[in-house]
Formats: C-alpha cells, structure tokens, sequence
C-alpha cells in the first residue's frame, strides 16, 4: 500500500507507461497477468497530498480554483 492509503482505502493505479498496451489489451484473460501489471514497487512516488477546498467535493464544481493548496486551520471541536 502505498502513503495515500492513509487519505482513502482506494488506491488508484500509476500504471507505468512501458505496462500501458498490456494493461489496455481487450484480449486479456489471464487474471494472474493483469493482477502483476499492479504491481508496483512505489505506488505513489512523486504524488503529494496537499489540502484544497472542500469544493472540490461538489460535482457540479468545475475549474482550477479547486485544487489550489490551502493552509489548515485549527481543528474544531463540537463543544
């Protein structure tokens, strides 16, 4: 698993580009195949996690803005 494991239980995969006409091939059937095409040393080297708007939660929401970094503030507490 790789860091962004700890964001979301869902990893997208980073195919490599040398894996793309493997990964892509309709003809595919062999299950072990296509499962080692995942696999992948660092899954999420060169991805970074920064905090945006929570507008980027909204699917009607459309445009840069939206994953513009912004700072976090202190957490709230309900009392």
């Amino acid at each position: 698993m790789g860091e962004l494991a700890t964001i979301h239980s869902r990893m997208p995969v980073f195919m490599p580009e040398d894996r793309w006409e493997n990964w892509l091939d309709t003809e595919a059937r062999d299950i072990n195949r296509i499962i080692k095409l995942m696999d992948i040393e660092q899954p999420d080297k060169g991805v970074a996690a920064v905090p945006v708007s929570a507008r980027v939660n909204v699917v009607a929401n459309n445009g840069a803005e939206l994953i513009i970094p912004i700072e976090l503030g202190e957490p709230e507490t309900l009392f």
